[in-house]
């Protein structure tokens, strides 16, 4: 890390480095600004401000949608796989799904599961409890799910570490680094400074916006670093965890950030290395309103799927198959066991649900096994697997039987 590359405000927080990395300083941060923070003009300030119209317009639109609902699992599930893979861990939605239903997968798409199983764990907590829910009890949590789910993990899942980190750069010391953490001895301090201005009322006008303080946040605790691995992940389910806690919908970012990922790096860095927010400001401003767009355009394509199942399959209603369609969108993989549970019928009446939908080529099997078979709907996984900012595929919805 550069001294050059720093603020004078940055330089001033600067400290050596324990052995053996003596000769090298890190950062400790100075705690997030209640005072006013700079959007960088009028240009981000008036996207910081769509951003909070939008968010205020999803929450009121879709808090209670059943179609919004229903796509919970799926977007709790990309974002734990668009998250893991800015951080280089590659799998897929499709893998997710099929690891859930078989228990069969990649160390990568397990480690994938573990944001997963992270996310769902802290938005439990910060619905109940708001904003008092940051804590550093909470973050360890997360960590611990998220840790324990990476093979080899070097460290004990869910404690703050004890070494010495740093980001970017090659080789064993962090003399090419782009940006070097607090020293051990004062991460648990740092933590809590992230943690008591996610949990405190804002005192500037400023830090009225949610897009601010979750900027702030988010840049903050990047810096810190608190653990050995898994910080980026956890620092991104902590924006929509933010959302949450603030009575709003979870919009989850990393699927656009993924998209954006050279910009969102470059951001950080800013907002770390500068104590310029402005980027990072811009960037979660440009994510939300981007998310609202594709969201709207991935229940449209649910809901034409749907329709047309509807009108053309010709199914008894309330039988098996009929209300299996309505499940797809939520588990457009999975068993007749899971099914049986979701519906509340027998395996055998789930099974021949499922049997009829395949005929009807709605569904298709997977494994050709006899049994622990999996089904999947294609037209479903065409719009929910797309990637990020592409129109989705309608075509061949299995609206004619296979003979």
């Amino acid at each position: 890390m550069r001294a050059t590359d720093l603020s004078d405000e940055v330089k001033a927080c600067l400290k050596h480095y324990p052995p053996p990395h003596s000769a090298h300083r890190g950062v400790v941060p100075a705690r997030p600004s209640r005072g006013h923070i700079g959007v960088g003009g009028s240009k981000v300030g008036l996207r910081a401000a769509e951003a909070e119209r939008t968010l205020a317009r999803l929450t009121q639109e879709f808090h209670h949608s059943e179609s919004a609902f229903a796509l919970t699992r799926i977007l709790e599930r990309q974002e734990a796989v668009s998250s893991s893979s800015i951080e280089g861990t590659q799998s897929t939605l499709d893998a997710l799904l099929e690891f859930e239903e078989d228990g069969d997968a990649s160390d990568e798409t397990i480690e994938t599961r573990g944001v997963s199983i992270a996310l769902d764990y802290g938005l439990g907590l910060v619905r109940k409890h708001g904003r008092n829910a940051f804590t550093v009890d909470l973050v360890l949590g997360l960590h611990a799910r998220l840790a324990g789910a990476i093979k080899g993990f070097r460290g004990d899942p869910g404690t703050i570490r004890e070494e010495v980190v740093w980001i970017g750069g090659q080789g064993k010391d962090p003399s090419t680094s782009t940006w070097n953490t607090p020293p051990p001895a004062d991460v648990a301090e740092c933590l809590e400074d992230t943690l008591c201005y996610m949990r405190e009322e804002p005192e500037d006008q400023s830090q009225f916006s949610i897009i601010v303080r979750s900027a702030v946040a988010h840049a903050h605790f990047e810096a810190v670093h608190p653990f050995l691995d898994g910080n980026g992940r956890i620092g991104r389910l902590l924006v929509p965890m933010m959302f949450a806690a603030n009575g709003m919908l979870p919009v989850y970012l990393s699927p656009w950030i993924e998209a954006y990922k050279s910009e969102y790096f470059e951001a950080l860095k800013a907002a770390q290395q500068r104590l310029d927010h402005s980027p990072m400001i811009d960037l979660l401003a440009r994510a939300i309103i981007g998310t609202e767009v594709e969201f709207r355009t991935t229940i449209a394509a649910v809901e034409e799927i749907e329709s047309d199942w509807n009108t053309t399959l010709k199914l008894r209603k309330n039988s098996t198959a009929q209300r299996t369609l309505a499940i797809l969108k939520s588990y457009p993989v999975l068993r007749a066991w899971t099914l049986a549970d979701l519906l509340g019928v027998t395996f055998k009446a789930a099974s021949d649900g499922l049997a009829q939908l395949e005929r009807l080529g709605v569904v298709e099997e997977r494994t050709g096994f006899s049994r622990n078979r999996i089904f999947a709907s294609p037209a479903m996984l065409n719009v929910l697997t797309r990637p990020f900012g592409t129109d989705p595929d309608l075509h061949d919805h299995g609206d004619s039987p296979k003979l």
